[in-house]
């Protein structure tokens, strides 16, 4: 799981676990839990274990040594089909519930490992919609030193919740910070991104997607254009409930999709 990924603003997304729980109105229509309900994964629901993805730790290694001994950089999204900041639940292995091991243990694994620098080619991406969460659960040694290949994102759908995942990393988080306005629900008019470092936005895919109009797009290029904030957008037009108004020179905002410097995608 997780090579070459299809996720447009990413090299690779690896999951340390499988399920979660609805949080907002943006989980509504959520892929990874029609994902799970395909393959028949019974993970989501704050009464539900998550499955382990056993190959986790083997998908990170067999990347960073492709890359040993170059200067190039990777981007890896941790994780589609989990919340990494998600209070702890237990783990479900081929099937049955392991005693004494949860997702709050995967996790700590997780960062061990960053801690120790056995992935100094791979820039970690790691999204959440519980941002209040962060300084929970890394390590204590991150409040104040956070690593620099540790990028930590904050979703939001509307102005409301932009500000406020704004605020919520800006106070757990000292490190790179970037915001994910995917699945957008809501015209944004104005935002303010001081102290963050990124914007990926989009509208919303599948079947029931919500209504949507390419020129919120737009608003949010011209808003981080402003702010001199980089901004990748990753998905606009739908087939279904979609809103499309023509203008002048539209089309050329809508194909923004800048990085970071300290990260251009390879």
């Amino acid at each position: 799981m997780g090579l070459n990924s299809k996720i447009g603003w990413t090299n690779h997304t690896v999951n340390l676990w499988v399920g979660c729980s609805k949080y907002n109105r943006a989980c509504y229509n959520c892929y990874a839990e029609q994902f799970a309900n395909r393959f028949n994964i019974k993970v989501w629901g704050n009464n539900k274990p998550r499955q382990i993805v056993k190959t986790a730790t083997k998908t990170l290694r067999k990347i960073q040594r492709r890359l040993t001994g170059t200067n190039t950089k990777e981007l890896v999204f941790v994780g589609s089909l989990m919340d990494i900041f998600e209070t702890g639940k237990p783990v479900v292995v081929d099937g049955k519930i392991q005693t004494g091991l949860s997702t709050y243990d995967l996790r700590r694994y997780f960062f061990d490992d960053v801690e120790l620098g056995l992935y100094p080619n791979l820039i970690f991406l790691l999204l959440t919609k519980r941002p209040h969460l962060i300084r929970n659960y890394i390590p204590k040694s991150w409040l104040t030193n956070p690593p620099q290949n540790v990028w930590i994102g904050a979703s939001a759908f509307d102005e409301f919740s932009v500000q406020t995942a704004v605020d919520t990393l800006k106070h757990h988080w000292s490190g790179k910070r970037f915001l994910s306005i995917e699945p957008q629900l809501k015209k944004i008019e104005t935002m303010s991104l001081a102290g963050i470092d990124w914007v990926v936005t989009g509208c919303e895919s599948g079947a029931n997607r919500r209504p949507y109009s390419n020129l919120w797009a737009n608003e949010i290029v011209n808003i981080c254009r402003e702010q001199n904030v980089p901004v990748f957008v990753k998905q606009i037009r739908g087939k279904k409930n979609e809103v499309i108004t023509d203008v002048n020179d539209f089309e050329i905002n809508l194909q923004v999709q800048e990085y970071p410097a300290e990260f251009e995608k390879n």
